[in-house]
């Protein structure tokens, strides 16, 4: 009589080390992919329903993560509403005014100090500029950018409606130092009482040189290593199994 064994069959295997290929592809990715900027959403200081909070440079508590410059700035709930104008966030729930409450000074600023950078890698700086129309009110927004101390221009966001309107913008750099402050300003005129800003990331750009950071360590390329051996061990006793039924047989 032959007893009918059924193998573990080897696609299994190639499947399990191909499922840990793809876990340690995906860390590689997430650990290349982290947002450095702290609060880039502006979603950590918790502001009330439909209204907005003022920042000042001395404000207690200040802006999380950010260093307030100027006068003021405002960090605006997205149910937020004026003179026949919405202002929704373009990420969460909140996004950053440059124009502040009342003082549309162009003076006013956040800045941040970004720490663990490598130097001479790639980095994309990404961030969203809202624009907001009401006459006499809104006009299309504008906001500077520095890195490092140097000017990287000035970007505005042309599309202005009723319905506060956001439009993003990259800019491309490479690191000269393990530390850099990133800063923006207001651009807008002094009749102009709208810049937001909001969703600001800074990640390696795609074609970067990733530092140490982002090596996998030793726990993902553990689990390799572990597939490959169990692998074996699974074929031995596929051959092993395969080996008995023969034998089985001729009995």
């Amino acid at each position: 009589m032959i007893t009918a064994h059924r193998p573990l069959q080897v696609n299994s295997v190639s499947g399990l080390v191909a499922g840990l290929g793809l876990v340690l592809g995906c860390f590689m990715g997430s650990a290349k992919a982290a947002n450095l900027i702290t609060n880039g959403s502006f979603e950590v200081d918790l502001v009330p329903s439909a209204d907005y909070t003022v920042y000042s440079s001395t404000s207690i508590p200040s802006l999380t993560g950010w260093t307030v410059g100027g006068i003021e700035v405002a960090v605006v709930n997205t149910l937020f509403n004026q003179a026949g104008v919405q202002f929704p966030a373009q990420a969460g729930n909140q996004w950053l005014d440059l124009t502040g409450g009342i003082n549309n000074s162009a003076t006013n600023s956040i800045s941040q100090v970004i720490s663990g950078l490598d130097v001479g890698a790639a980095y994309t700086l990404s961030f969203y500029v809202g624009s907001a129309f009401n006459n006499g009110l809104f006009f299309p927004s504008t906001v500077n950018v520095s890195f490092g101390g140097v000017s990287q221009g000035s970007f505005t966001n042309p599309s202005a409606t009723t319905t506060l309107q956001w439009q993003e913008f990259r800019i491309d750099f490479t690191s000269a130092s393990a530390s850099q402050a990133i800063a923006f300003f207001n651009g807008n005129t002094s009749n102009n009482f709208v810049g937001g800003l909001d969703n600001v990331t800074l990640d390696l750009s795609e074609n970067s040189n990733p530092g140490p950071a982002s090596v996998p360590g030793p726990i993902p390329l553990l689990g390799v290593g572990v597939a490959f051996s169990y692998s074996r061990k699974l074929r031995r006793r596929n051959k092993t199994i395969k080996t008995s039924e023969t034998m089985s047989a001729m009995d």
